[in-house]
């Protein structure tokens, strides 16, 4: 008897900065919250470097379902009753089509996504996956140049060097 190839899922992921970039994924069902993550980042090309998190509400501190990575790495959760990313299925959060979770990676640089369930399929026989299928928009750069206006950097440098001099 043959098996049957594992089923997918076909997610729409938007940049919530970047309104007209978005990437289209397809994944396995069985895909840990930390495996979307990572296939999210590399879809955006960002390097996978830091903690990010899943909530059912965009404000993270006011969702009532929380996924985060702290949770597997032994730091402080945002949110008290937040779970695994590790042990945690994508078809565990996204049930049901035009079901939205929001991603939050980097903490620092607050890239935030919406991500969308547009699709649920039956997987290629041999198939690689995550899939990126669509990609619209160019992707920010993960690491903008801190760049302030010439004025305001002076006053601030001339600030810095005031509070320096007078220790």
């Amino acid at each position: 008897m043959k098996s049957k190839p594992p089923p997918t899922l076909i997610l729409e992921v938007r940049s919530l900065d970047h309104n007209d970039v978005v990437r289209t994924l397809e994944v396995r069902r069985n895909y840990t919250l930390y495996d979307l993550a990572e296939a999210i980042t590399k879809a955006f090309d960002f390097s996978f470097d830091h903690c990010f998190g899943y909530y059912n509400k965009r404000d993270e501190f006011k969702a009532t379902k929380a996924y985060e990575l702290f949770v597997d790495i032994g730091g402080e959760p945002l949110q008290s009753h937040a779970q695994s990313v590790k042990h945690t299925t994508v078809n565990e959060l996204w049930k049901r089509l035009g079901q939205r979770w929001y991603f939050i990676f980097d903490y620092g640089q607050m890239w935030e996504f919406t991500i969308k369930l547009t699709e649920k399929c039956i997987s290629e026989i041999g198939g690689t996956y995550p899939k990126l299928l669509t990609s619209e928009g160019i992707a920010p750069e993960q690491y903008p140049d801190c760049q302030l206006p010439r004025l305001k950097r002076r006053s601030l440098i001339a600030h810095v060097d005031q509070l320096e001099s007078e220790t």
